[in-house]
């Protein structure tokens, strides 16, 4: 039996390769968006295959979801990531509907198709609000509105020409200085310049704007932080993400507190919980507290993660709460989970 893996680098593809050529394990460096693809798995007789696409790539935009859930519906072999983890990637208006539809808690959250109706709400709210574009990631394309003229202003845009889903290199330069300074890593920043100016380019022109929605989601105050845990399997690892200065997003501020005693176990259990209604198998959840009830509340989900900040993580806990101690890449999480499916050894 032989794994194909969808070789990107600098995705979770870099460390599967590696385990597999560790363990020798057989496997096949394919490329999902080939025409030839169900050819190649069908004459490999592949039993699994693995692919970790990613957010703002033209190709994934197009294609991966129909590509990830044809796989599956074919039989052909195992499929990572699932269906369950992949659908609503960087869809924040499909987790909405599928959060409402599994009752997961989560902050209330307003998507509106029509003009008028978004106007009508945005008369007789009370704010502040959160306005989001369905894709991003690392707080990207997030903004507090603070009363009904920056939300019209925002709703009118939206079902105008729109907003870029591409974080330009300008956007959230403030944090993204403050991640380098601390990092200390101005050399290799430099040396990416003439590949950052290209790869911008490239983004802006290949991404439509996104426009003919309006999503808007309760804004939660007096968080210094959000919590990240992180549902591989049987395995759910978590750490804090503090909020950036003056400001009330923690995502992509690269500032992680990886103390495991400051996790709640009631974020633990949700997160279990959450996975199993999705039937996910790999799912990264982000959770507030509820201002009045101090309940966790999901804000948004996503099959995908930096792996690293896992990675730092001293160890994980089971979904009975027991406390397993020792790093572990999530990569391997996510392989030794699928060997196990189809029992390879």
């Amino acid at each position: 039996m032989k794994l194909a893996i969808h070789e990107r680098k600098g995705s979770f593809s870099d460390r599967w390769i590696e385990f597999c050529q560790d363990r020798r394990i057989p496997y096949l460096a394919v490329d999902i968006f080939s025409d030839a693809l169900f050819d190649t798995l069908r004459a490999e007789d592949v039993t699994a295959l693995l692919a970790h696409p990613r957010m703002g790539d033209r190709r994934s935009t197009l294609a991966a979801h129909a590509i990830i859930q044809s796989v599956a519906i074919s039989g052909l072999c195992e499929v990572f990531p699932s269906p369950a983890d992949f659908w609503h990637f960087d869809n924040k208006i499909a987790q909405k509907y599928l959060f409402d539809a599994l009752n997961i808690p989560t902050p209330r959250t307003h998507v509106f198709l029509r003009r008028e109706k978004a106007l009508e709400w945005a008369e007789q709210a009370e704010f502040p609000w959160v306005f989001k574009l369905k894709a991003g990631a690392g707080s990207v394309n997030v903004s507090l509105v603070r009363n009904k003229r920056e939300a019209t202003r925002k709703i009118n845009r939206m079902f105008g020409r729109g907003y870029s889903p591409h974080a330009g290199a300008n956007q959230d330069i403030v944090n993204k200085f403050a991640k380098h300074n601390r990092n200390r890593d101005w050399k290799a920043v430099f040396e990416r310049i003439p590949n950052t100016f290209k790869n911008q380019l490239r983004k802006v022109r290949e991404l439509q704007n996104e426009r003919g929605y309006a999503y808007f989601q309760e804004f939660i105050p007096d968080n210094d932080h959000d919590t990240r845990v992180t549902i591989i399997g049987d395995r759910a690892f978590a750490f804090r993400r503090m909020t950036r200065p003056d400001d009330f997003r923690a995502s992509g501020s690269g500032s992680i507190d990886h103390a495991a005693e400051k996790i709640e176990s009631a974020y633990i259990k949700l997160a279990f919980d959450a996975a199993n209604r999705l039937g996910a198998n790999c799912v990264a959840f982000d959770f507030l507290r509820d201002r009045q009830s101090r309940q966790p509340l999901i804000v948004e989900m996503s099959y995908a993660f930096s792996a690293n900040a896992v990675f730092q993580c001293s160890g994980h806990w089971r979904s009975d709460l027991t406390w397993q101690e020792g790093q572990m890449w999530p990569q391997d999480a996510i392989l030794d989970d699928v060997l196990q499916k189809v029992r390879i050894t």
